[in-house]
């Protein structure tokens, strides 16, 4: 399959969202670390360097909007997409610090499109989308 594009920590409370992400990420050459909730993911997001996180906003214990403050508070460059299907929570996680915003259902380009975005400002490869 060749060299990995990204490694993306993808933070959802949902499994079936998480193996779509799972599935489209993968597909595109990017290596992929999931998490059921808020906390889960800070955890493994203060274990290992990700080149992206991509985190839903609503979540038991921890919050998206906690996820986003903790993480842009630590390391202001990290690039975060915050999802919801929820326009107006997707405004207000900009103010937390969210990178791009992807609402809810997504399609397959919409997400590819959004990580590409993302990710283009950090010299990735995009020729694998």
């Amino acid at each position: 399959m060749g060299a990995v594009v990204a490694s993306i920590l993808v933070i959802d409370d949902a499994p079936d969202v998480l193996e779509v992400f799972r599935a489209i990420l993968e597909s595109k050459g990017h290596a992929v670390v999931e998490a059921l909730d808020g906390k889960r993911g800070l955890a493994l997001y203060r274990q290992e360097p990700f080149d992206l996180v991509i985190t839903d906003i609503f979540m038991p214990e921890i919050s998206g909007f906690e996820v986003l403050s903790t993480i842009k508070r630590t390391c202001p460059d990290q690039k975060i997409i915050a999802t919801s299907a929820l326009e107006d929570v997707l405004e207000q996680a900009q103010k937390y610090g969210a990178d791009a915003l992807l609402l809810k259902p997504f399609g397959v380009w919409a997400l590819v499109e959004v990580v590409r975005e993302v990710l283009g400002g950090e010299g990735h490869s995009s020729s694998k989308f």
